[in-house]
């Protein structure tokens, strides 16, 4: 399981914002599905998968980051791992994350920017079309004060969630993958000296948006076989998407047991890559026995 926690890699490129495209007031992003209120005397710009805001009257800056949480759980575990970059960017919560309403969740974070002590408040909202927004203000410790985390506390109640639009890329992708199996066969000695042995990851992707999976070197969350979608009202072992999360393409199983996979997804040469290891694809239209997508 692959989890994406927040990220600053935002961060990166404010030295590279000209903010040539000011937005002021308000802003309004349908592809990622919200609206917000950009506080008096900010201003913004687009940055990847997400905004920025500066202020020539206070210090620091606001970090508007979309995040692929879909529970509270989710995001305190990965909240309390902190937030680590290779430039001398540490930061860890500093005491609890507050639960504010149904939607929202904020925490103080200090440590370091690029070396610098600073503060950080952010709050976490979950929207009611999966995943959501974090927002953060990052600001020097010895000019940190209530004013910031009143500041967040404003521009999270402004937000409003919509069903974000998909785009050509997502749907193109989907179209690949839709009724396709994807099987990753794994390779080891057995140390008997009697060659390798093989096991499979197998993963169903329906164009109905359900998938069903199954390793053979674990018990299938499925159940232990591909059976999955002719039991119960729910098909499969859960539903499947196609998200773009800073510049990467990312494949994300949501299991009805509440767990999910996220997988980076690539292709080099028409061949299909989860997390950098070859998945071979294959379709209904298959004469192979055995590889089939067992999909309705």
């Amino acid at each position: 399981m692959k989890n994406i926690i927040w990220s600053i890699c935002f961060l990166l490129l404010i030295s590279n914002i000209s903010f040539s495209q000011t937005i002021i007031g308000k802003i309004s992003d349908p592809t990622l599905g919200f609206t917000l209120e950009i506080p008096n005397e900010w201003k913004g710009e687009k940055a990847n998968q997400g905004y920025v805001f500066i202020s020539e009257s206070y210090s620091g800056f606001i970090l508007i980051a979309q995040h692929n949480f879909n529970t509270f759980e989710e995001i305190v575990e990965n909240a309390k791992q902190g937030i680590s970059e290779e430039n001398g960017t540490f930061l860890s919560l500093d005491g609890e994350l507050i639960k504010s309403n149904d939607k929202t969740v904020g925490g103080l974070f200090a440590g370091y920017l690029e070396g610098q002590p600073v503060k950080s408040y952010a709050e976490s909202l979950l929207s009611p079309f999966g995943g959501g927004l974090s927002i953060f203000v990052f600001v020097e410790v010895e000019n940190f004060s209530e004013y910031y985390k009143d500041l967040i506390k404003n521009i999270s109640e402004s937000v409003m969630f919509s069903k974000p639009l998909e785009n050509s890329f997502s749907n193109e992708i989907k179209q690949v993958l839709s009724n396709c199996r994807l099987t990753h066969i794994n390779t080891y000695n057995s140390g008997y000296g009697s060659g390798g042995i093989q096991d499979k990851i197998i993963i169903d992707l329906c164009e109905t948006g359900n998938f069903n999976y199954y390793d053979e070197s674990q018990v299938s969350i499925s159940g232990g076989d591909l059976s999955g979608f002719n039991s119960g009202e729910k098909s499969g072992s859960g539903n499947w998407d196609i998200l773009k999360l800073n510049n990467q393409t990312i494949l994300k199983l949501n299991f009805y047991s509440g767990e999910f996979f996220e997988y980076v997804l690539t292709f080099e040469n028409d061949k299909t890559f989860l997390n950098g290891k070859r998945y071979f694809r294959t379709y209904k239209n298959s004469d192979v026995e055995g590889t089939l997508p067992n999909c309705p």
